[in-house]
């Protein structure tokens, strides 16, 4: 009996929702990958560009890209945890479809709701 209740105040407090800052770090890096992504294989390759026009003196950092990512992301991973990269890795994979099948509704339906007396007065 008591390990039940022991168990079960430990699986609340397991159930914590996220900050509110890895909720946004985590879709804001969403939000700036697919355009990134969607320029760099489109369009031309934006980042040497940035690099090159206003941070000259990093223009060694062109040739350790990979290196550098797989090192933030290991750094991430050591930090936070597999529970949290796996969430920041999926948000950032999905990013378009939560955009558009979650954000964009709730706004929408947020907004009917609120002008909900006008439409049904």
């Amino acid at each position: 009996m008591i390990e039940e209740i022991i168990t079960q105040e430990a699986n609340k407090k397991e159930k914590k929702k996220d900050s509110r800052f890895k909720v946004y770090f985590r879709e804001s890096i969403g939000f700036l990958f697919w355009p990134y992504l969607f320029i760099k294989i489109l369009v031309f390759d934006i980042d040497v560009f940035i690099i090159n026009e206003y941070v000259p003196f990093l223009k060694w950092m062109i040739s350790y890209k990979f290196f550098i990512l797989i090192a933030v992301i290991t750094i991430y991973w050591l930090v936070f945890g597999n529970k949290e990269l796996a969430k920041t890795i999926s948000v950032i994979l999905f990013y378009p479809f939560i955009l558009i099948f979650w954000r964009i509704p709730v706004i929408f339906f947020k907004r009917k709701r609120r002008y909900a007396h006008i439409y049904f007065n």
